[in-house]
């Protein structure tokens, strides 16, 4: 894209062009009926990386569920109130932020890396109500 005549020069426009070309249907605002080739990576790229992450934290949140459970058991305390405190539905499941406070309040959570805390968070995370909550009762059982 550099300018022959003009060294120091780029022809932004051809770039632009092309840039745009690779990510959207060129001028399709002129022709907004024109049938759009969408780009989907090849799923098992995709499913072989989601996988591999999966596995790195699940055996990181498992990790964090047993330390977690030696704590709870070793000071025979309830942790199930702290979370029912804050779930007005009664449907078993809180916000990450409520979930991180009560398990921060009862110190559960000291000297646990932030990979650890992640990976708890995603071990107990559901979908409800239209956002990503934490079902703190599989977590208690």
């Amino acid at each position: 894209y550099a300018a022959a005549q003009r060294p120091g020069h780029v022809y932004y426009l051809a770039l632009l062009n092309d840039l745009e070309s690779s990510f959207a249907t060129p001028n399709l605002e002129k022709n907004p009926t024109a049938d759009i080739l969408t780009f989907i990576p090849p799923a098992d790229i995709e499913v072989a990386a989601q996988t591999r992450k999966a596995r790195q934290e699940d055996t990181a949140g498992d990790q964090m569920v047993a330390a977690i459970g030696a704590a709870v058991h070793r000071r025979r305390t309830l942790i199930g109130p702290g979370f029912a405190d804050f779930d007005r539905t009664r449907i078993g499941t809180v916000s990450k932020t409520q979930f991180l406070r009560v398990l921060t309040d009862l110190g559960l959570l000291t000297g646990a890396t932030e990979a650890q805390v992640t990976a708890l968070v995603n071990k107990y995370s559901v979908r409800a109500g239209g956002r990503e909550d934490v079902h703190y009762r599989s977590f208690c059982n």
